[in-house]
C-alpha cells in the first residue's frame, strides 16, 4: 500500500513463497520454489525484445535477440538501426560502438570497440580506449585509432606503435624488418640520446658475456655469428674474440668468418675539394695498412707527406731540409737522394 509495487505477482508450485517483498515500483514479479524465468517464444525470422520508453519516445532503448543473425543486441532510440552493442549468441564476438556502425554485425574479433559515425565502421578517431583510476596521468593506458595506430600511455599515437614511458622486452628479440624501402632505427630527443649495451648484468657469466654489435651483408647466412662480417664490441678474456685480443679491450673487427675477406676503412670528406675517400685502409690479405691510399703495398704505405716528431726507438728525430743532394743518416747511409 502506498506505492506502485507488485501490480502483478505470478507464483509457481505450492505458492513459492520466498518471504521477500518486491522492490519499490516493481510491476511484475515471477516467483517459484525452483528456478524462475521469463521466456519469449516467437517464429523464426523475428525477435524477442524488451523495450524501455518515456513520454514522447516509446522506444527509447531496446534489448532483443534476433534469429536472423543469432545475436543479442542493445540499441538506442530505434529498432534495427541504432545498435550500440551486439553479442553473438554462440560467443566469440562482442561489438561496441556508435549507433549502427557497420562492424556491429561482423564476427572479426572477440572484442570490437569503435567510435565510428555514419555507419562507416572505420573506427573514427578512437577504436579502443582503456583507462583505469590508477594510471599515472590523464593519458589512457591503451589507445587504438581507427587508422590502425596504437598508443600506450598516449592518446595521440604518431606511428603504428607509440609508447610514452619505459618499455621492456624480456627474454626476447626485437626485430625491425622492411621489404619495400630503407629500414632503420631512429632515436631522437630534446636531451642526450644514446644506446647502452649492458652485458652480464647478474655477474654470473664471467668474461664470456660481453656487449657487441654485429654487421651482416646480403643475408646469406641469416644472423649466424660465425658468418658476421663486422663487429664492434668489448673483449672478455684475452684471445676470446680474435687471436691476440687483450682482455677487456674495445675492438672493431672486419670479417670474423673464413668465408669472408673484408677490408677495414676509415673515410672522410675533404672540404677543400669535396673529395670523399678512404683515409686509412687495412687490406684483408696481408693486413697492409694504407694512409690516404686504398691499395697499400707494404705493412705501411703512405700517399703524401709525413711529418714526424719525437723519436724512433732510442734515436731522436731531427728535421732535415735539402733541395738537392742527399739526406744521410749519422751512420753515413744515404736516406734520400735528391741529386
Amino acid at each position: 500500500p502506498g506505492d506502485d509495487t507488485n501490480r502483478l505477482h505470478i507464483v509457481g508450485n505450492n505458492g513459492a513463497e520466498q518471504n521477500e517483498r518486491p522492490v519499490v515500483n516493481t510491476q511484475l514479479v515471477l516467483e517459484n520454489d525452483n528456478h524462475a524465468g521469463l521466456q519469449f517464444m516467437f517464429p523464426s525470422g523475428r525477435s524477442g525484445q524488451i523495450t524501455w520508453g518515456i513520454p514522447g519516445t516509446a522506444r527509447k532503448a531496446v534489448h532483443y535477440y534476433s534469429t536472423d543473425n543469432n545475436r543479442y543486441t542493445w540499441e538506442g532510440a530505434g529498432f534495427g538501426d541504432a545498435r550500440i552493442m551486439t553479442m553473438i549468441a554462440s560467443g566469440d564476438s562482442i561489438n561496441i560502438g556508435k549507433s549502427n556502425s557497420s562492424h556491429m554485425l561482423t564476427n572479426k574479433a572477440s572484442l570490437h570497440i569503435s567510435s565510428s559515425t555514419g555507419g562507416t565502421g572505420d573506427g573514427g578517431l578512437v577504436l579502443l580506449r582503456v583507462d583505469h583510476a590508477g594510471q599515472p596521468s590523464a593519458q589512457p593506458t591503451l589507445f587504438v585509432t581507427g587508422s590502425g595506430r596504437v598508443g600506450i600511455g598516449t592518446e595521440s599515437p604518431v606511428a603504428p606503435l607509440s609508447v610514452v614511458g619505459d618499455a621492456n622486452i624480456s627474454e626476447g628479440i626485437l626485430t625491425i624488418s622492411g621489404t619495400t624501402g630503407d629500414t632503420y632505427l631512429k632515436i631522437q630527443g630534446d636531451a642526450d640520446v644514446g644506446i647502452r649495451l649492458v652485458a652480464d648484468v647478474d655477474g654470473a657469466g664471467g668474461e664470456n658475456d660481453n656487449p657487441y654489435i654485429d654487421f651482416y651483408q646480403d643475408g646469406g647466412e641469416g644472423d649466424n655469428r660465425a658468418f658476421r662480417q663486422g663487429t664492434i664490441g668489448l673483449v672478455g678474456d684475452a684471445g676470446e674474440v680474435f687471436d691476440n685480443s687483450l682482455g677487456n679491450a674495445f675492438y672493431i673487427m672486419a670479417a670474423h668468418s673464413t668465408n669472408y675477406d673484408n677490408a677495414f676503412q676509415i673515410a672522410t670528406r675533404r672540404s677543400v675539394d669535396d673529395q670523399r675517400a678512404a683515409r686509412i685502409t687495412i687490406e684483408q690479405v696481408n693486413a697492409y695498412v694504407g694512409v690516404n691510399t686504398n691499395a697499400p703495398q707494404e705493412m705501411l704505405s703512405v700517399s703524401g707527406s709525413v711529418a714526424v716528431s719525437g723519436a724512433f726507438g732510442n734515436r731522436a728525430v731531427q728535421t732535415l731540409t735539402t733541395q738537392f743532394g742527399t739526406i744521410d743518416a749519422d751512420t753515413g747511409t744515404t736516406i734520400l737522394d735528391y741529386s
